[in-house]
């Protein structure tokens, strides 16, 4: 297309580009002299700045592979090989090959396992109160904690109490163990170590020694 000089300044209709050109009426996008590129803004202070007012996505990044994935590089890594993206409905990282996968279900996989049931889909640890029930009186609870990873929880507690029957039975543990569950209970002040049943959200305790004031520990790890 040839343009006339006097016609320089005009508007020439028809014209298709071919790239990035000031055909505009508006700046779109905007790359100053410290080679920052900005999109939706005219200050760019990073070398990909993008402003957008409304859209809380304003980047989209599309592939047709099962792989959708950004590459990362370091001053001491340039490999390429840092990996963060999407695998399906996963997200995902790796380093070469996918090493962490958060599935969209819910849970974290590690290495090339992509199977929710070996997914790590819970964390939590707390405090609660263990009640007496039965042949028993809780005079002060100095310590009771838990965690929980996945189907796992380790429990225990540290507790000064009246035994007032050979056989007595404590309620109140926070998650419900998965049949019948063991433990460690003993009585600090006699140096007795007791037979224990946990069921339920309770433990069941034999063959204690009757006493007042004693400091009982009790300790567990159990299924849910």
């Amino acid at each position: 297309m040839t343009i006339a000089r006097d016609k320089a300044n005009s508007t020439v209709t028809n014209f298709v580009s071919t790239g990035i050109d000031d055909n505009a009426d508006a700046n779109a996008i905007t790359i100053n002299s410290s080679e920052n590129v900005g999109i939706g803004t005219s200050s760019a202070t990073r070398k990909l700045d993008v402003h957008s007012g409304s859209d809380a996505a304003p980047i989209n990044i599309r592939t047709t592979q099962a792989l959708s994935l950004i590459t990362f590089d370091n001053s001491s890594d340039t490999s390429g090989n840092h990996l963060v993206g999407f695998q399906g409905d996963d997200f995902v990282v790796g380093d070469t090959s996918i090493t962490l996968r958060l599935l969209s279900a819910g849970g974290i996989c590690f290495g090339s396992d992509t199977a929710a049931a070996n997914a790590l889909d819970d964390y939590e640890e707390g405090g609660y109160v263990p009640s007496a029930t039965s042949g028993i009186t809780i005079n002060n609870v100095r310590q009771a904690t838990y965690t929980k990873v996945g189907r796992s929880v380790t429990v225990g507690f540290w507790i000064n109490a009246d035994i007032t029957s050979t056989d007595f039975v404590i309620a109140g543990l926070p998650f419900t163990i998965f049949g019948r569950a063991g433990g460690s209970f003993s009585n600090q002040n006699l140096k007795e170590t007791l037979a224990v049943t946990s069921i339920t959200t309770s433990i069941y305790v034999y063959g204690a020694t009757t006493g007042t004031d004693d400091e009982l520990l009790f300790f567990l790890t159990h299924d849910t």
